[in-house]
């Protein structure tokens, strides 16, 4: 229950943060929201190119983000043997980036940014920060939040 109530929480504190951007200087394009399970990490990424390919979102770029999806959710780890771990995605499509959360309550995944300065960063991880611009990391009241940033997505105009 405790869970639940903070995901709430980050939900209603992102959304605020997403209005009070707006507001600033930002123009959303999109937003795509998915609650995901570890086995179906396929088809969330299927639903994201369909709604970028109905969005007119940049191919390349939803390539790289499904990919991101699909990697993040098939690498959480349940806490317990018991427990299926459920992936809050959420991505919001603006019209110079592309930012991509994921909020999961599994193992936390003990990513570093500096290699020489703690654990050994996994392969999966080391692909992610390639395609993505900007990586952050946080294990935060046993939640790992994820935020990979896409820049510089749009297509050239075509006549």
């Amino acid at each position: 229950f405790a869970e639940l109530v903070l995901i709430i929480a980050n939900i209603i504190y992102y959304i605020r943060i997403l209005k009070k951007d707006k507001a600033e200087y930002k123009k959303d394009v999109g937003l795509f929201y998915m609650s995901v399970e570890q086995s179906e990490a396929v088809e969330a990424s299927k639903a994201l190119r369909e709604y970028a390919k109905k969005n007119g979102i940049n191919k390349d770029l939803a390539m790289k983000i499904a990919l991101c999806l699909e990697e993040m959710v098939v690498s959480v780890e349940p806490a317990r043997a018991d427990h299926k771990v459920s992936a809050q995605i959420m991505i919001r499509f603006l019209e110079e980036e592309a930012i991509f959360t994921m909020l999961d309550d599994a193992k936390c995944i003990e990513l570093n940014q500096d290699k020489e300065h703690g654990p050994i960063i996994t392969d999966s991880y080391n692909l992610l920060k390639k395609l993505a611009e900007i990586t952050e990391y946080q294990y935060v009241l046993n939640l790992n939040y994820s935020v990979f940033i896409f820049e510089h997505w749009k297509e050239a105009a075509t006549a």
